[in-house]
């Protein structure tokens, strides 16, 4: 789980104990771990940056419930529900690759940087609602239809494709970029909505977004949800407190 011991998270505070259950994250604990040792042995030089979502043009500048695929840019296209965790308020950013890039190079070949790890990460802090929503201005589509499920029930649900979701995008991203500047020279100079924009018209010209009637396991979520919610506030009225 993503631990934090405060906001915004730094090199020094970051997450701690990234768990098994989240094999993408712990794995990546234990490589730098490993690195870090080589490091300290002397082995060769080690310096660790920690990219938070970075986005192209070759892919979705959104992360939704379920994961970065394509297919929810066509869900906001078509107006079709969009199912988001929680209440949609959870906090997360998102770097254009230039931008992410800009701190690799600050650090190739440079003294000062090695044994250290720097975050390159977006520094606008987003509520998925809000990306969601710039997502949809940028393609003139209507507002989103969003459908909220408790994150550990979409969980249950679809166990794989939420993974991320309860692992991840349920906890905020919220991080400190200062060492980075002042260090590599990183910078954030493209804001999301400008990149979406980016993104969204080389997709769209190649023909790259996928059908999301492909998924038809979204749709049942959707309606299952729907129906059991509103069964329930119906009960709940006829004998309330």
């Amino acid at each position: 789980m993503k631990t934090p011991q405060r906001y915004p998270v730094t090199e020094e505070n970051g997450v701690l104990g990234a768990l098994p259950s989240f094999p993408y994250a712990y794995k990546k604990m234990l490589c730098e771990q490993a690195l870090a040792e080589a490091h300290r042995r002397g082995d060769f030089a080690v310096t660790i940056c920690r990219p938070t979502f970075t986005y192209n043009e070759a892919w979705s500048p959104g992360i939704h419930s379920f994961g970065g695929q394509s297919y929810h840019l066509d869900r906001i296209r078509h107006g079709k529900p969009i199912l988001l965790h929680g209440d949609g308020t959870s906090i997360w950013t998102a770097t254009y690759r230039d931008d992410t890039a800009s701190g690799f190079i600050g650090a190739v070949g440079n003294p000062q940087t090695y044994g250290q790890s720097y975050n390159l990460a977006g520094e606008e802090w987003m509520t998925h609602n809000h990306i969601w929503r710039t997502i949809a201005r940028a393609m003139g589509a209507p507002e989103p239809d969003f459908v909220y499920v408790p994150t550990d029930l979409l969980a249950r649900l679809a166990p794989k494709q939420a993974e991320w979701c309860l692992e991840n995008f349920r906890h905020d991203n919220i991080f400190d970029n200062s060492k980075a500047k002042r260090e590599l020279g990183f910078r954030y100079t493209l804001t999301f909505e400008q990149g979406v924009r980016k993104c969204l018209d080389h997709l769209t010209r190649h023909n790259l977004i996928e059908n999301s009637d492909n998924y038809p396991f979204y749709d049942r979520i959707v309606e299952v949800w729907r129906k059991h919610t509103g069964a329930l506030v119906e009960e709940f009225r006829l004998k309330p407190v």
